[in-house]
């Protein structure tokens, strides 16, 4: 068992639409990767990120890659969420599963930071 304390994890920090952020910049945090999973046996589990967006920011509408389906759980502030034709505002403590193939974008709808953990597994 690895305990990981998220202060502990370096944050890179994206700018603008280079780095798959509409808004002057991001930040996030990868607490576990597809390769520390791996090598715990894990089969499915691929990735485990802690976000910041700033007012404003959003992400692009994207699809995730093929046989990835996510959950997103917002912990801190409020935002747009799409997926597919459907548009809902989300808030701290909101859970939104993601499926497979699905066009989705997030947006800091907000005047206070966006903070949310992203959680993306394999179906493969």
């Amino acid at each position: 068992m690895k305990a990981i304390r998220v202060s502990d994890v370096p944050k890179v920090i994206h700018h603008s639409e280079r780095d798959s952020v509409i808004g002057a910049w991001a930040t996030n945090q990868m607490l576990i990767t597809k390769e520390e999973m791996e090598n715990s046996g894990a089969k499915k589990f691929v990735l485990l990120e802690y976000i910041i967006f700033p007012p404003g920011t959003s992400t692009p509408k994207h699809t995730d890659p093929e046989g990835m389906e996510a959950m997103v759980y917002v912990t801190k502030g409020e935002a747009i969420f799409s997926i597919g034709d459907r548009e809902e505002k989300v808030k701290g403590g909101s859970v939104i599963y993601i499926p497979s193939g699905a066009l989705h974008y997030i947006k800091n709808s907000s005047k206070h930071n966006l903070e949310y953990v992203y959680f993306t597994v394999s179906l493969k």
